[in-house]
């Protein structure tokens, strides 16, 4: 399974992106976690929601909660790769991810 972790400013269609809500209740039925890394309030609410501080840190609380698993994406469009690298994420940003499920970039 994969755990991933999205911003949502400019990311998801809550607010101006071009993820769907429903490509994240997918991941969730395929067995992947879904947790939304940022205090946007609009932010969609049938996510959990981790934000305890800076990105990196919300990154590394989400990582924490699943000590077994392996793989961990990041998505979002603000290109902090750093942030996502020193947590253990891969970088993956929002349009690539669009376009990787089917979705049209906005």
């Amino acid at each position: 399974m994969t755990v991933y972790a999205f911003d949502v400013d400019g990311t998801l269609v809550s607010s101006a992106g071009p993820i769907m809500d429903v490509e994240l209740i997918g991941l969730q039925h395929r067995g992947d976690y879904v947790y939304i890394v940022s205090p946007s309030a609009a932010r969609p609410q049938l996510f959990p929601v981790v934000i305890p501080g800076s990105r990196q840190d919300n990154l590394l609380a989400v990582k924490a909660m699943h000590p077994d698993e392996s793989r961990f994406i990041y998505v979002s469009d603000n290109g902090d790769t750093a942030d996502a690298e020193a947590a253990g994420f891969e970088y993956v940003w929002h349009n690539e991810f669009a376009q990787a499920h089917g979705q049209e970039p906005s």
